[in-house]
C-alpha cells in the first residue's frame, strides 16, 4: 500500500514539476540544462516512466526561444540539445528505452553539463550581450541515489570535485542558479552540500538549491523547485467550470496562459476552442503527450498574444462539457522587479563599483524594490488588498529581511553591514501570480583605518535674500576629506557638530539636514576624496545685516579615519539684491488730465533686474513720496501684476492751485528685508491753461455759493402776514328808498401757499379779500397797496378819511378798520 502510496505522489508531483518548469519557462528566452539519472535504480516503481512523461511535457511547453540541454548519467557523451520541433521530439522520448541494471550514477555528468550550459551563455553573451538576468538560466540535476566515480574515472576526488565546483560558480558569475532534486528517502546529499558550501565561501549564496523529495514531502518540494526555476508562483489559478466554460480572475497583466489536463485515457482529453479577450488578437496551441505504458494522458495548451494581456475576468471555451475533468489553468503575469540599493541618507544611488570595493564596517545601505508591466517603464500600483498579499524580502547571506511598502510601486528596507563579505539577493512572492528572484550582489565589508585632512570650499559664501515661504537653496559649496597613504576612495562614518547656525539659515550636508536646535549629526557612507555638499538654505526668517561665522567640526566614528585637521570654519555673508523701481509714465501731463491716469504711471520693482515675485510684492510698500512742488499724489497696488499705480492729483483737489513746469518728487519704497530700500527720483511735466480751465470750476462755486447767499438773505428779510391774522369783511348797501341793508361778516386768514411764503425770497406775501389784495409790512402790519385805491371812492382808517388816495400804501396795524365808500355801498375791512 506504502508503494501504490508513493508511486501516485511521484506521478502527480513529477508531472506538477516538469509541467511548471515548461510553463514558466515560455515567457523569456532560458537556457535550461538537465542531468538525467538513468541509472539501474531509476527501474525501481517506474520512476523512468514518469521521468519521461515529465520531459515530454517540458518539451511540449518550450517557446521558440527556449533552449533544453539534455545529458544523460549512463553517458555524459550521450546529449543532444531539444530544438523547436516538438511533435518529431516527442515521438523520440516516448520511444527511450528502461535503464540499465549495471548502470551507476556517475558525478561527470553533472560536469560536463554545467560546461555545455557555460558555453552556449558565453556564445549568446559575445554575439547578442543580452543573457544577463540570473534566473534565465538553470542547471537541474535529478537523481535518485548517490553520486559514485565509475571505475575509469580515477581523479574524481572530493577535492577535485570541489575546484571544479568554484571554476563553475566563479565562470558564470551567478547567472547561472543550479537545483538538485533528491529524489526518495535513500538520496544521498554528500555532494550537493558541497556545491552549497562553496557557493557561499565565495560570496554567492542563493545560488544553489538543494531539495530532498521522499514519499511524503515530494508533492510540496517538486512545487518549491517549479517556483525557483519559473519565478512565478506554483498554485494554479482558482477556475469556475460551468457546461464548455471555464473562467477566471486576474488581479494582473498576463503574458501567457496554460491549461493543462491529465486523464488515464486519451478519449477524455477536450480541446480548447476559442477565447474571450477584449480588443486583443490571440493564438492557440496545444500539444499532446503519453505515458510509454499507455497508462496516462495528457494535453497542453499554450494560449499567447503578441501584446500584454489585461488584468480582468478571462472566458475559456472548450470542446466539450468542462466539469469533472482533471484540468489546471496557470498564468505568466506580465510584472518585472529591479532592486536598487542606495545611501539612505542622501536617497542617492550607491554604484556597484563603491559595493565592489571594501566598504566600511557599520555602513548603512537602503534596499528598495520597484515593480513594473514587463518589458516597459509603467509601475505597477498596488492597492490595499494587494498590499496585504505580497511579500517582498531580502537576503542577507541567508538571513531573511522584509521589505516595507513605501508608496505606489515602491519596498524598502536599511540595513547595516559589519566588516565582512554579504551575498545580497531579492524575492518577492505573491499567491497564484509570482515569485521573483533578484541577480545576486556582492557587498565587501571591512574594518577601515587611515589618516586624512578636511579641505573646505569657499571659506565666505555670500546667501542672497530670496523670497519663499518654503525654505529654499541659496548657496553650495563642499567639504571633502582628503585620505593620505595608498589607502584612497575608502568609504568612512562620521559624526560632528556645527555652530553658530543665524536664524532662518538651515544646512544640509549629502542632503542631510542640520537642525539649528540640535546641532550634532552623523555623517555615513562618506567617501575619501569625494565632496560632501554643503548646502545652505534660507526661509523668510533670515533678516540679518552682518556676517555670521560658522564652525564645522568632524569626528571619525570607530576611529576608522584620524583626522589631522577636524575643523573648518566659513562665513555666511547677506547678499542684498539690486533693487530698482522702474516707471513707466508720461513725460507731459495737460493739467486737467491729472485726475484719472493710474495707468500711465507705473512703479515696477526688480531685484537683481529681475521683477519681484507675486509672493514677496505683497510685503513691499511705499514709504513715502517726497516734493516741494504743490501736487499731491495718490498710491494704489496692483498685486496681479506687482506694480505700485502712482497717480498725481490737483493740489487741494484743484487745478487752480496746482503748480505747474517740471515737478521732481522722491519716491521711498521698502520690502521685507532690511538692507533692500531703495529711492528713485521721478520728474514729470504739467502744462498749463487757461484762467477758465484751471479755475472754471472755482468761479462756478463761487457764483453758486453768492446767490445762496442772496436767496437766504431774501428768505429772511421776507414781508411775511402774521400768524393767525386775519380780515373781516362785510358791506352795507344804501337804499334810494332809504334806508341801509347789511351783509354778513366774512373773516379770512391772511396766509399764501407754502412755496410762497418760504421759498421765494423778497417779495412780500399777498392775499385777496373781496376784491382787495392786501401786502404784509413789517413789524406785523400790512398794506394796503396803492394799486388797490381807488381816487372816486372814499377812505376812511378808523374813521379818518384819507386825502389823495391811490398816491401811497395804507399801513393798517392790528385793529384797524379800512371803509371804502361809493355813492350806494360802504366796503368794511378790518384787521385782526
Amino acid at each position: 500500500m506504502l508503494k501504490l502510496k508513493f508511486l501516485a505522489n511521484m506521478i502527480l508531483t513529477l508531472f506538477i514539476f516538469i509541467i511548471l518548469i515548461g510553463y514558466f519557462s515560455i515567457s523569456e528566452a532560458r537556457i535550461i540544462s538537465i542531468v538525467y539519472d538513468d541509472s539501474g535504480s531509476m527501474q525501481k516503481e517506474e520512476r523512468w516512466i514518469y521521468a519521461n512523461y515529465s520531459i515530454q511535457t517540458l518539451v511540449s511547453l518550450l517557446n521558440q526561444n527556449d533552449t533544453i540541454l539534455y545529458v544523460k548519467m549512463s553517458s555524459d557523451k550521450d546529449r543532444w540539445e531539444i530544438g523547436n520541433e516538438r511533435d518529431k521530439k516527442l515521438k523520440t522520448i516516448q520511444e527511450w528505452k528502461k535503464p540499465l541494471n549495471n548502470v551507476s550514477t556517475p558525478y561527470m555528468a553533472v560536469l560536463e553539463a554545467s560546461k555545455q550550459l557555460l558555453n552556449i551563455i558565453n556564445e549568446q553573451t559575445q554575439q547578442a550581450k543580452s543573457k544577463d538576468k540570473d534566473e534565465q538560466n538553470w542547471l537541474i540535476i535529478t537523481t535518485d541515489g548517490q553520486f559514485i566515480c565509475t571505475k575509469d574515472e580515477n581523479d574524481c576526488i572530493e577535492e577535485d570535485i570541489k575546484n571544479l565546483v568554484k571554476n563553475f560558480i566563479d565562470k558564470t558569475d551567478a547567472k547561472v542558479k543550479v537545483a538538485f532534486i533528491l529524489i526518495g528517502a535513500s538520496a544521498d546529499q554528500k555532494v550537493p552540500n558541497w556545491w552549497k558550501e562553496e557557493s557561499e565561501r565565495v560570496g554567492k549564496s542563493g545560488l544553489v538549491e538543494i531539495l530532498k523529495a521522499n514519499s511524503n514531502t515530494i508533492d510540496n518540494e517538486m512545487r518549491k523547485v517549479a517556483a525557483l526555476i519559473s519565478g512565478r508562483d506554483y498554485d494554479a489559478a482558482k477556475i469556475k467550470a460551468k457546461g464548455n466554460e471555464l473562467s477566471f480572475d486576474s488581479e494582473f497583466p498576463l503574458k501567457k496562459i496554460i491549461i493543462l489536463q491529465q486523464e488515464k485515457k486519451n478519449d477524455y482529453i477536450l480541446k480548447v476552442q476559442r477565447i474571450e479577450v477584449p480588443k486583443l488578437a490571440y493564438t492557440i496551441n496545444s500539444y499532446d503527450i503519453k505515458l510509454p505504458n499507455n497508462k496516462l494522458f495528457g494535453s497542453i495548451t499554450h494560449i499567447g498574444s503578441s501584446n500584454l494581456m489585461p488584468e480582468g475576468t478571462y472566458s475559456i471555451y472548450c470542446s466539450e462539457n468542462v466539469e469533472n475533468k482533471n484540468i489546471a489553468v496557470f498564468f505568466e503575469t506580465a510584472i518585472d522587479f529591479k532592486t536598487t540599493l542606495k545611501n539612505p541618507e542622501t536617497n542617492q544611488e550607491i554604484p556597484k563599483a563603491i559595493l565592489s570595493s571594501p566598504v566600511c564596517k557599520d555602513t548603512k545601505i537602503k534596499i528598495e524594490a520597484s515593480f513594473f508591466k514587463s518589458d516597459s517603464d509603467e509601475a505597477i500600483i498596488f492597492n490595499k488588498n494587494m498590499l496585504s498579499k505580497i511579500e517582498v524580502s531580502a537576503f542577507l547571506n541567508g538571513n531573511k529581511i522584509l521589505l516595507n511598502h513605501e508608496s505606489g510601486n515602491l519596498f524598502s528596507t536599511i540595513i547595516q553591514l559589519g566588516d565582512k563579505e554579504y551575498s545580497l539577493s531579492m524575492q518577492a512572492k505573491y499567491p497564484k501570480y509570482f515569485h521573483l528572484k533578484s541577480e545576486i550582489f556582492t557587498i565587501k565589508g571591512k574594518k577601515c583605518a587611515g589618516k586624512g585632512d578636511i579641505i573646505s570650499g569657499a571659506d565666505k559664501i555670500e546667501v542672497p535674500y530670496i523670497f519663499s515661504k518654503s525654505p529654499i537653496l541659496a548657496a553650495k559649496s563642499f567639504i571633502k576629506i582628503n585620505q593620505s597613504g595608498d589607502k584612497t576612495n575608502q568609504l568612512y562614518s562620521f559624526e560632528g557638530e556645527v555652530f553658530n547656525i543665524p536664524e532662518g539659515i538651515i544646512l544640509k550636508l549629502n542632503g542631510q539636514e542640520i537642525a539649528k536646535k540640535n546641532s550634532k549629526f552623523e555623517l555615513k557612507d562618506v567617501q575619501t576624496g569625494v565632496p560632501i555638499h554643503l548646502e545652505i538654505f534660507r526661509n523668510q526668517q533670515y533678516r540679518e545685516q552682518n556676517e555670521n561665522i560658522i564652525k564645522i567640526k568632524l569626528k571619525s566614528k570607530n576611529s576608522m579615519l584620524e583626522l589631522n585637521n577636524d575643523e573648518t570654519i566659513f562665513k555666511i555673508c547677506p547678499k542684498p539684491r539690486a533693487i530698482t523701481i522702474e516707471s513707466k509714465c508720461a513725460k507731459e501731463y495737460l493739467i486737467n488730465e491729472l485726475d484719472g491716469i493710474k495707468s500711465k504711471l507705473n512703479i515696477n520693482l526688480k531685484a537683481d533686474g529681475k521683477d519681484i515675485s507675486f509672493e514677496e510684492f505683497k510685503e513691499w510698500k511705499i514709504i513715502s513720496i517726497k516734493t516741494d512742488c504743490r501736487v499731491g499724489f495718490n498710491i494704489e497696488r496692483d498685486d496681479n501684476k506687482t506694480l505700485f499705480l502712482i497717480s498725481p492729483r490737483y493740489f487741494f483737489n484743484t487745478p487752480c492751485f496746482t503748480q505747474t513746469g517740471k515737478l521732481d518728487f522722491d519716491l521711498s519704497a521698502a520690502g521685507p528685508f532690511p538692507i533692500e530700500p531703495c529711492n528713485k527720483k521721478i520728474e514729470i511735466t504739467v502744462s498749463s491753461a487757461s484762467l477758465w480751465i484751471k479755475c472754471g470750476s472755482i468761479i462756478k462755486v463761487l457764483l453758486l455759493f453768492i446767490l445762496i447767499i442772496i436767496w437766504i438773505i431774501g428768505i429772511i428779510v421776507k414781508p411775511r402776514f402774521k400768524t393767525n391774522s386775519s380780515i373781516t369783511y362785510a358791506s352795507i348797501r344804501i337804499r334810494k328808498s332809504g334806508g341801509q341793508k347789511s351783509s354778513n361778516p366774512d373773516t379770512q386768514d391772511l396766509s399764501s401757499n407754502f412755496i410762497f411764503r418760504w421759498l421765494i425770497p423778497y417779495i412780500p406775501e399777498t392775499k385777496s379779500i373781496w376784491g382787495k389784495t392786501f401786502k404784509a409790512g413789517k413789524r406785523g402790519k400790512i398794506l394796503l397797496p396803492k394799486d388797490q385805491q381807488n381816487t372816486d371812492t372814499i377812505i376812511k382808517i378808523d374813521g379818518t378819511m384819507i386825502d389823495n388816495p391811490g398816491v401811497v400804501d395804507i399801513h393798517l396795524s392790528k385793529g384797524s378798520e379800512v371803509n371804502i365808500e361809493t355813492d350806494n355801498l360802504i366796503d368794511l375791512y378790518k384787521y385782526n
